[in-house]
């Protein structure tokens, strides 16, 4: 149990508790009748920790009701929910600014906390942790193409640290960072 062996000096959460998660179906087609938009891709969470204004985003075409499910705004994570290769799988960067008309792509999750005892670039290194990343890749299903569930992002297990401590962290990891 992945929960166990976490600190018990604080709680663990299922990150569906504290968290909104949704799958993005936005495909990098452009079609007549939908209105323009830019897409932030598998490729744009993969390669970057943090999504901003600065990336090239693809251009698309999305419904409305795509534009009003799936654009994302600061504060997300974005996930990668699917790879060949399962160590690929739950990789994240944080959207950092709010971006106008950008959509989450497909083959990406949208984690938008939901709670003030979420903080969203702890949430982002908790990702990249050897336990959350051991948690994934056990969850991760498939054969030549793997993928998580929704199912495997509900249940997350995710320690609530106190608010001060996860902006602590944060703090303290983001200075580590080189070249930004």
């Amino acid at each position: 149990n992945e929960s166990t062996d976490i600190d018990t000096r604080w709680t663990v959460a299922k990150l569906e508790t504290i968290a909104d998660i949704c799958f993005s179906n936005v495909d990098k087609k452009t079609t007549t009748g939908e209105a323009p938009v830019a897409l932030c891709n598998y490729m744009d969470v993969y390669s970057n920790d943090f999504i901003t204004a600065k990336l090239d985003f693809m251009p698309a075409s999305a419904s409305g009701r795509e534009i009003e499910k799936f654009s994302i705004q600061a504060g997300d994570v974005l996930v990668t929910k699917d790879s060949e290769d399962p160590h690929d799988i739950g990789v994240p960067a944080l959207v950092k600014e709010d971006l106008r008309d950008v959509l989450c792509g497909y083959h990406l999750a949208i984690i938008r906390s939901k709670s003030t005892t979420l903080d969203p670039e702890f949430l982002m290194h908790y990702f990249r942790s050897t336990r959350a990343k051991k948690y994934l890749y056990k969850m991760a299903q498939g054969v030549t193409r793997f993928g998580l569930t929704t199912a495997a992002f509900q249940n997350f297990p995710i320690p609530l640290l106190p608010i001060e401590t996860q902006v602590a962290a944060t703090e303290v990891l983001g200075a580590c960072r080189i070249g930004e």
